[in-house]
């Protein structure tokens, strides 16, 4: 079933040869959630119960056969177990032999597996890879910082993010800078028009297509890297003349591939800010955490849903 207006299907051809190097057709359930997914990047077929939630994954692909994911929850939707497993002998799917990470929140909905930490206010302050976060009196993310590497980030006057500087810890112990950036936007939006990427002048800038959506980046050297979206809005394919085309592999739940958390690629078709130093990514000022498919508690939410079965 095909929802009014929604887009199921995607086809990208490469004009020089008539090659298609995207394509991807989807199928709906009576309630317009995603069941089926066939792409260049293989097969995934979703499962859902009575209230929505996603709760089985079967992802295929030629190269490393048929994964399974399944999800358990609470009454609050919040994810308690997380089972992977790997095909049949027959190369099938299949739940048999499946390691599961399970999870544990308080009355409050935060996670309380070993090591997250919450400030008085309820924010995270620490996670299992040993990262600290700083905010900001508005509860906005405002740092991180590891034991060798420190980011932060500063604030438009209307609460966008418009600059990041990366430090890294020298062995005396004092931080020496690394890269500074700084976002330009136009109007009122959260999508950043292009970033200067250091101090020496040199800029990416991010160019929309024709449907307005994010679809290249261009340098001030000239480089010009196509950014190919799959349907739910996420980053499938990088085309450049460098390194030809490379596809990107997502999870269902916004678990971003290691190399689109380079600044230099942009990990939604909205323009968001990716993360170089974490496995979770700022869409707007979100800290959103692809590994466990939610944002990240006690931080400000400018998401607009608190979703947690997207198939992105």
């Amino acid at each position: 079933m095909a929802l009014p207006g929604k887009a199921v299907a995607r086809t990208s051809v490469r004009a020089s040869d008539g090659k298609v190097v995207w394509a991807q057709n989807e199928e709906l359930s009576t309630q317009g959630r995603v069941t089926k997914d066939s792409s260049t990047n293989g097969l995934k077929a979703y499962g859902y119960d009575r209230l929505g939630r996603l709760t089985k994954a079967e992802q295929a692909t030629a190269a490393t056969g048929c994964t399974t994911r399944t999800c358990t929850y609470d009454v609050h939707c919040n994810r308690t177990a997380k089972s992977t497993s790997g095909q049949a002998g027959d190369g099938s799917c299949a739940t048999a032999g499946a390691t599961t990470t399970a999870s544990a929140y308080d009355s409050a909905d935060r996670i309380t597996d070993a090591g997250y930490r919450y400030d008085v206010f309820g924010r995270t302050v620490g996670t299992p890879s040993g990262r600290v976060l700083g905010y900001r009196v508005n509860d906005l993310v405002a740092s991180q910082e590891t034991a060798t590497t420190r980011q932060t980030w500063t604030l438009d006057p209307v609460g966008r993010l418009n600059g990041s500087t990366t430090a890294t810890k020298r062995t005396d112990g004092s931080w020496a800078t690394t890269a500074t950036k700084l976002n330009h936007y136009g109007g009122g939006s959260d999508s950043p028009r292009w970033t200067a990427e250091d101090t020496t002048g040199a800029w990416i800038r991010n160019v929309p297509g024709t449907d307005g959506d994010f679809a290249a980046t261009a340098t001030d050297k000239g480089a010009v890297k196509l950014q190919l979206a799959n349907l739910f809005g996420s980053v499938v394919l990088v085309i450049d003349t460098a390194h030809g085309g490379r596809l990107s592999r997502w999870r269902e739940r916004g678990d971003a591939p290691s190399f689109l958390r380079a600044r230099t690629e942009v990990i939604r078709a909205g323009e968001r800010v990716p993360n170089p130093m974490s496995a979770w990514s700022l869409s707007s000022v979100t800290p959103w955490m692809g590994t466990m498919g939610q944002a990240m508690p006690g931080v400000v939410h400018a998401l607009g849903h608190g979703r947690k079965d997207l198939n992105w």
